[in-house]
């Protein structure tokens, strides 16, 4: 912050009223060859005597009081500064009054335009409850060193407002000092144009008045302000300049006080499609495609587009104040040059998309000449370069002989191949692939396929499912306690040859020999060429011998018992059901039928649902008393549904059937054939849909039974062999165990 030599005149007061306030006089000693300050002290004068008149002052107690809205009134100064669109050309050429009038100016003094600003206008005055106690001024000193020659002004300023008079005294007789500046409006304190939009200083907002307050905190306002502007200001430079204000004589800045400053920052103009830029390109795009280049370039806001092959420099030269915006792909395979060349004065800036050429240094990409500024890669712009050495191939996925440049660093490029082209694929950091960029006379190869394992499941002493990984589709070889030792043979042998999806792959083993095993896998991307560089990993796979331990719910003589609503699904391939808490699913399981009968224990309540996924049979004569499916809680409804299938079940005399208050429904689609009868204790028995139902009533039971029977749908065969009824609607009975017949 630039500063008068006021300031440094009232830091020296300053002191010389504290060294005034001692009770004793102060010896001050000065050194040889220092000339007299506004203390009156030099080598010849060392002290103050009788003879130089010189008495110290104090600065008394400041006030205490605060300022409010009420110590504050608007004041209006306009600090537009008018410019030819302000005047009519017709009243310029007038006489009289109207001469040189600016009668088109719209410019209007408010807050926005900061012409209207709040100033101090504080009406109070001093008492016992602010403190305020006035300070007591002191004489300066009247010495004057002839020997000295301090003739003309004091601590170096020109043209300040404090000067020695014909008696060598100090006099600061008018001068005030200044204890605050109001502030400034924000659209004064921070400006901004492009470059080239304005000539010079003059059209800047500087005010030429500012207002504050004096040491009493009375209201001042300073005219004649100047501004001083660092570094120098230029309006076609870009950059930021820092103005001062340079007050007039009269005033001095108090020690605390910070003087205003206003920033102004000039832009680069963007002329990516200026006259010289678009002849540039069009130049370019035409050479390009006369020499069988791929691609065009455009420049609109940015130069855009997407040039591959190229096989000569693009030249540009930028106009002073100017930037152009770099936003297309471009790669070449130039030896020996740069793919871009800027001169001129003004900047360049890569914004987004991707030079690459031959190199290993940024300039061997891009030469930055003349006086041009490089403004940086900026959003998700790359430059990349490959090593002038390097010759390839090189393998899909690899940064071999790559090197990258981008916002903090923060892409990666790897050589890639795409539609059958090599080249390059740029990766911004949050990991997303962007694009793909086609390299002249690079050769990519395939990356080969990674391959990890996945899960190993036993069904049975012959059979497995073995799952795996894959990063890329392709063509996979699998081999069960194969004798190779590499990848490459086991492809070579295309045993088992199958077609691979990125993801997981399933192989389903059968007609294993009891015991473990061990499965090899080897891939490749495609079959043109088998070799170390394109086939997979060896994937080994350890199967263990089949062990089945069954499950808690089945017991050896085939009894199934669900008692609560938690899933369980381990079961289904071995035992050939499965529960998900509201549906059991019934298949025929390799090796034979193992559920015989199913309960249903009173702790379910919310009801169930049996279906089938194969033909089912179901023989409980090795469980005493148990009906094949039973459902013993005391509310909701047993579902059975075979689902197209046929479910045979026996041989007790109630097959199917439901304690008291629950209801049985048998619906959906195909056979139902029970040995025993079938029926809801004290609950509704229905049968919808167009499903065949077969029941035969045996000894002393019915047919069908329940509360009430319903047959909306299907096919019911009910046949009595013994005493009972082929049809029964009543409630028979609520014995404890529901399933038994009636007394």
């Amino acid at each position: 912050m630039k500063r008068h030599w006021k300031r440094a005149l009232s830091v020296f007061l300053s002191v010389v009223m504290l060294f005034s306030m001692t009770a004793t006089n102060t010896v001050l000693a000065v050194e040889r060859g220092t000339p007299p300050s506004t203390t009156g002290l030099c080598e010849h004068h060392p002290s103050h005597t009788e003879e130089c008149g010189y008495a110290g002052g104090n600065t008394g107690t400041p006030c205490g009081h605060e300022h409010s809205d009420e110590c504050c009134k608007e004041v209006t100064k306009c600090v537009h500064k008018h410019t030819d669109d302000c005047y009519d050309e017709e009243a310029d050429i007038a006489s009289g009054s109207n001469a040189n009038e600016p009668v088109n100016c719209s410019h209007r003094c408010d807050e926005e335009s900061g012409c209207m600003t709040q100033a101090l206008d504080c009406f109070h005055e001093h008492n016992e409850n602010c403190g305020y106690i006035a300070g007591v001024p002191g004489t300066p000193c009247a010495f004057v060193c002839e020997e000295c020659a301090e003739k003309d002004q004091v601590n170096g300023g020109e043209g300040g407002g404090l000067s020695r008079s014909d008696s060598g005294s100090l006099d600061i007789t008018g001068t005030v000092v200044i204890a605050a500046f109001d502030e400034l409006s924000d659209d004064v304190l921070y400006q901004s144009y492009k470059s080239g939009d304005i000539e010079s200083q003059d059209a800047l907002t500087l005010p030429d008045t500012l207002t504050g307050a004096d040491e009493d905190e009375g209201k001042i306002t300073i005219e004649d302000v100047t501004w001083e502007s660092d570094p120098a200001f230029d309006p076609e430079a870009p950059g930021e300049y820092t103005f001062s204000p340079v007050l007039p004589e009269g005033y001095m800045v108090s020690n605390s006080v910070d003087m205003p400053e206003i920033l102004v920052t000039i832009q680069w103009n963007n002329v990516s499609n200026d006259a010289r830029i678009i002849a540039a390109i069009e130049a370019y795009n035409h050479y390009h495609a006369e020499n069988g280049g791929t691609g065009e370039f455009s420049a609109s806001g940015a130069i855009e587009g997407t040039v591959t092959g190229a096989a000569k420099t693009l030249e540009l030269e930028i106009p002073a104040g100017a930037k152009v915006v770099w936003n297309a792909n471009f790669s070449g395979n130039l030896s020996n040059a740069p793919m871009v060349r800027l001169t001129g004065d003004g900047a360049f800036e890569v914004y987004d998309y991707c030079i690459f050429g031959r190199g290993s240094a940024f300039e061997d990409v891009i030469e930055v000449g003349g006086s041009v500024t490089f403004t940086g890669i900026t959003g998700e712009g790359v430059v990349a370069a490959w090593a002038a050495s390097g010759t390839g191939p090189y393998t899909e996925g690899s940064t071999t002989d790559l090197t990258a440049w981008s916002k903090d660093n923060a892409s990666t490029v790897q050589w890639a191949l795409e539609g059958g082209e090599s080249g390059i694929r740029y990766t911004y950091a949050n990991g997303a692939l962007t694009d793909f960029l086609a390299v002249d006379g690079v050769t990519v190869t395939a990356a080969p396929p990674v391959l990890t394992s996945g899960t190993v499941t036993c069904t049975s002493d012959t059979e497995a499912t073995v799952t795996f990984t894959s990063n890329q589709a392709g063509v996979f070889y699998y081999e069960i306690n194969s004798t190779v030792s590499s990848a490459e043979d086991l492809a070579g042998s295309m045993k088992n040859r199958t077609n691979m999806i990125a993801g997981e792959n399933t192989i389903r083993l059968t007609g294993l020999a009891a015991g473990a095993h061990i499965l090899s896998i080897a891939a490749v991307e495609n079959e043109n060429g088998v070799s170390a560089s394109t086939v997979s990993n060896l994937l080994t796979v350890s199967i263990p011998a089949y062990a089945d331990t069954g499950s808690t719910q089945l017991a050896e003589n085939g009894l199934l018992t669900l008692s609560d609503t938690g899933a369980v699904t381990d079961h289904y391939d071995t035992e050939g059901w499965k529960w998900d808490g509201s549906i059991l699913t019934l298949k025929q399981p390799d090796g034979g039928q193992k559920v015989q009968a199913i309960d249903f224990a009173d702790t379910v309540t919310s009801g169930a649902k049996v279906v089938l996924e194969s033909d089912v049979a179901l023989d409980a004569a090795g469980i005493a008393s148990q009906p094949s499916i039973c459902y013993e809680g005391a509310t909701g409804t047993l579902t059975i549904d075979p689902e197209g299938h046929t479910l045979t079940a026996g041989p007790y005399i109630t097959t199917f059937c439901c304690n008291a208050g629950s209801h049985l429904t048998i619906t959906g689609s195909g056979t139902v054939n029970a040995e025993g009868g079938i029926g809801a204790a004290a609950g509704a028995l229905t049968i919808s849909g167009s499903v065949h139902v077969t029941a035969n009533g045996k000894g002393l039971n019915n047919a069908l039974f329940g509360a009430s029977v319903i047959i909306s749908g299907g096919t019911v065969t009910a046949i009595s062999t013994g005493t009972g009824q082929a049809m029964n609607i009543a409630p028979l009975w609520r014995a404890a165990w529901p399933c038994s017949p009636p007394a």
